[in-house]
């Protein structure tokens, strides 16, 4: 049930211009100078997401999918009470939690460092860019 929920919220999310997967693909290369210009205390922004959110995002959504794959397997008569299934299952429920944190820590430092006030931007899908602030 839970697994419906996931694939009709990422069909829902997919909708939007700045929303879809293919707006924002990691990059290492662009992660790694993100790093850089935050520790020089840059306060650009993205019009979509930050190189180190595009890792998140994507991390976030496959970390999703691993769940939603085993908790049908764990249906499956095939892999019914097979341990390394529900083991896999707890692992990604696991480190979901830990994304969603380290997410939420992200979106937070983030809102605070450009002034942009990124939870309404996730909830509205605009992003108002404050006077000044360099937006990529």
């Amino acid at each position: 049930m839970q697994g419906s929920a996931v694939t009709g919220s990422a069909a829902l999310r997919s909708q939007g211009r700045h929303a879809r997967l293919s707006a924002f693909p990691p990059s290492p290369r662009r992660a790694l100078q993100h790093l850089r210009e935050l520790r020089r205390g840059s306060r650009r922004t993205h019009l979509s997401h930050n190189p180190l959110g595009a890792f998140m995002v994507w991390n976030l959504w496959l970390t999703l999918a691993a769940m939603a794959a085993t908790g049908y397997m764990m249906g499956m008569l095939r892999f019914f009470g097979m341990d390394w299934v529900k083991d896999m299952h707890e692992l990604a429920f696991d480190w979901l939690i830990l994304s969603v944190i380290l997410h939420l820590a992200g979106v937070a430092f983030d809102s605070w460092r450009t002034r942009v006030p990124l939870v309404r931007a996730m909830v509205t899908g605009r992003k108002s860019i404050p006077h000044g602030i360099e937006a990529e």
